[in-house]
């Protein structure tokens, strides 16, 4: 078989006509171009294939029938995520969710051809999810970085998922603790337990139970004279534009000085080794049933607690967001919005009386 150009072989038919072939290495799949060398539509298919293989990726993993389908697409994402992690630019969660999501999708659409995918297409794919909106909402957003990839590597002329719109989400998200129900667990697990240090990790970072589950010895530098907690999180990959850096306040120093912790993380399961990030929210769970706190609220509400509690003490939304570690200040503004409602709601009903309201003094009638 004469090679043509760079992975590129000419072979015989049965027939004698010539057809060319493009293989990437000795033991990967031989995947046809049709047309001949020179015509417009071989050459770009050609590039395309070159350009796959200078950055890495498999154009056609699973054998040429499979070529070109929905699962052949996410077959090359899979790939690709994995690339992204080992050099840091994705975090192992948004990996595992989207394989996750995208996996779901594959019993139904697999076997489709992207060419043939519309914006439609989308929309069912996201009405199998009605049930839970959170999940449906985090499947378009895995379809737009799934097809953004197809586009970019010149696998898609475009990306079937703009213009597809959101799910509604019911209002409010996580029940947020209010300062009582904080209060209340405090009392029921004291200095010295696994819970109570929980907790004041909890509102002294702000964290999110997949870095709460990480926190650890490591963590603790001193600047200035001042001990902080310093750590990269975990939902943004470990990335150092997303680093926490803040002091350790007091009642968390105590907590820290006064529980068993491990020599890798503060927290420690039943069995003495560190927590998985499912099995602390279920243990957190049973630490709030103790308590006898309300079902609905979770380990992760107490982050929004934390930025509630911030806000209404008059932080500004700069202050929270580096606290809460936000990429972007209008998420911190959510809680300061609130807080400043409030605080234009007292304003507003100490200048003005329930009687002025009501009516006022009608002596003129």
């Amino acid at each position: 078989m004469p090679k043509v150009h760079a992975h590129l072989y000419e072979e015989k038919t049965h027939r004698g006509d010539a057809r060319y072939r493009f293989r990437w290495s000795r033991d990967a799949t031989r995947i046809t171009i049709k047309g001949l060398p020179g015509e417009p539509a071989f050459e770009r298919e050609y590039r395309r294939l070159i350009e796959l293989h200078r950055i890495g990726i498999n154009p056609n993993p699973c054998g040429y029938k499979d070529e070109g389908s929905f699962a052949w697409l996410v077959r090359l994402y899979f790939s690709e995520m994995d690339r992204l992690v080992d050099q840091g630019l994705m975090a192992h969660a948004t990996r595992k969710q989207r394989t996750n999501l995208l996996k779901r999708c594959l019993p139904r659409w697999g076997a489709g051809h992207i060419r043939t995918l519309r914006s439609e297409h989308c929309r069912t794919m996201m009405t199998d999810f009605r049930r839970t909106p959170g999940q449906a909402n985090n499947l378009l957003k895995t379809l737009r970085a799934l097809f953004t990839f197809a586009v970019e590597a010149s696998l898609m002329a475009e990306d079937p998922s703009v213009g597809v719109k959101r799910f509604k989400m019911p209002p409010g998200g996580f029940t947020v603790w209010n300062r009582e129900q904080l209060l209340a667990f405090l009392a029921a697990h004291p200095v010295g337990t696994h819970a109570h240090l929980a907790m004041m990790l909890l509102i002294g970072t702000a964290c999110r139970r997949s870095d709460l589950v990480l926190l650890g010895p490591e963590h603790i530098i001193e600047q200035d004279g001042i001990r902080m907690l310093s750590f990269m999180q975990a939902k943004h990959g470990f990335a150092e534009a997303s680093r926490v850096t803040v002091p350790i306040i007091r009642p968390l120093e105590e907590a820290l000085a006064t529980t068993e912790t491990g020599t890798e993380t503060f927290l420690l399961s039943a069995t003495g080794h560190p927590h998985s990030k499912f099995g602390c929210g279920d243990r957190f769970r049973k630490w709030c049933d103790v308590a006898r706190l309300p079902t609905n609220l979770s380990c992760d509400a107490v982050r929004k607690a934390v930025g509630a509690l911030l806000a209404d003490a008059g932080c500004t939304p700069h202050q929270i967001m580096a606290l809460h570690g936000h990429a972007d200040a209008r998420t911190s503004e959510i809680y300061t919005r609130s807080a400043n409602r409030k605080l234009l709601a007292t304003n507003a009903a100490a200048v003005a009386s329930l009687d002025d309201l009501l009516g006022g003094d009608d002596e003129d009638e």
